[in-house]
């Protein structure tokens, strides 16, 4: 079994979802399902998470420094899952890929 399964008290935890697609969406529109507090970090938007009020879009390319304080890690963009994996290790993130 290469992955676990896990329950985390998101309340109120910031959640940091890099990509804004279909894929972003799909894992978003679980998360607003808890009191997580979800960043977006991504060049564009899907519509549906554009019209979501509780999702802070961050509108920039990918960085390291916008993992900071995130309880927990989404990559949804295939480009940069490796990247994002290894800036979240290193800032102490779980990190899910999709």
């Amino acid at each position: 079994m290469h992955y676990f399964p896990i329950f985390v008290d998101l309340q109120d935890r910031p959640v940091t979802v890099v990509g804004g697609s279909e894929e972003a969406l799909r894992k978003i529109r679980l998360l607003l399902k808890t009191g997580a507090v979800i960043n977006v970090i991504a060049p564009a938007l899907h519509e549906e998470l554009a019209a979501e009020p509780r999702v802070n879009w961050i509108a920039k390319g990918y960085h390291a420094g916008l993992l900071e304080g995130a309880a927990l890690v989404y990559s949804a963009d295939a480009d940069l899952n490796a990247r994002v994996a290894a800036d979240a290790k290193a800032l102490g993130a779980e990190l899910k890929a999709e």
